[in-house]
């Protein structure tokens, strides 16, 4: 892999996050959109020489990102939400 796709990851983070208030995606279908958008976001980046590299950095930008979201992002934002007074 030629490409640093580190980058990719807080983009995913972040595009799922609004696709899923935008839209009121159930939170169970986030890791699946997760790993389209990695897909997606690697081949549009194109850093990658085959479709072997492509699909390997889709599959890694997508499980990262939502791992990354399950340890800092949910803790995050159920934080703000009590520091603020916004449990539902």
């Amino acid at each position: 892999m030629d490409g640093n796709i580190a980058y990719l990851i807080p983009l995913v983070v972040g595009l799922v996050e609004v696709i899923k208030r935008a839209t009121g995606l159930n939170s169970k279908y986030a890791p699946l959109l997760s790993l389209v958008l990695g897909l997606l976001l690697s081949g549009i980046s194109g850093f990658f020489s085959t479709i072997g590299e492509l699909v390997l950095s889709g599959i890694i930008v997508g499980l990262s990102s939502s791992g990354l979201y399950d340890a800092v992002g949910k803790p995050a934002i159920e934080g703000a939400e009590k520091l603020l007074g916004n449990t539902q």
